[in-house]
């Protein structure tokens, strides 16, 4: 039996050509300056769209355990056009660097 709050990584699957964004940007800026360097890149990625799976093991809204389908479960097999943002920054010196960032 599943309970509220339960992890699983059944997430389902994209079907039908869904898999992959039909256009995708990235951008970079560097900047350097002495010791110090920082970076940031963003990623632009268009909707994604795939079939749901009705029924199926693989499906997200399947519970494996009792065989059927989970009964308030909202399969949503699709994405709006997104961005990701990474910023990076780095020092270094003589004989050793430091870095560090933040990916989104």
């Amino acid at each position: 039996e599943t309970t509220p709050g339960t992890v699983t990584d059944n997430l389902g699957r994209l079907r039908l050509g869904g898999a992959f964004p039909e256009y995708q940007a990235i951008s970079t800026f560097r900047a350097d300056w002495k010791d110090f360097a920082v970076n940031y890149r963003t990623r632009w990625i268009s909707a994604l769209e795939g079939t749901p799976d009705q029924g199926n093991a693989f499906a997200a809204c399947f519970d494996v355990f009792a065989n059927a389908r989970v009964a308030d479960c909202t399969e949503k097999e699709f994405t709006e056009n997104s961005f990701q943002h990474d910023l990076t920054m780095a020092y270094t010196a003589d004989d050793w660097s430091i870095r560090g960032g933040v990916l989104n």
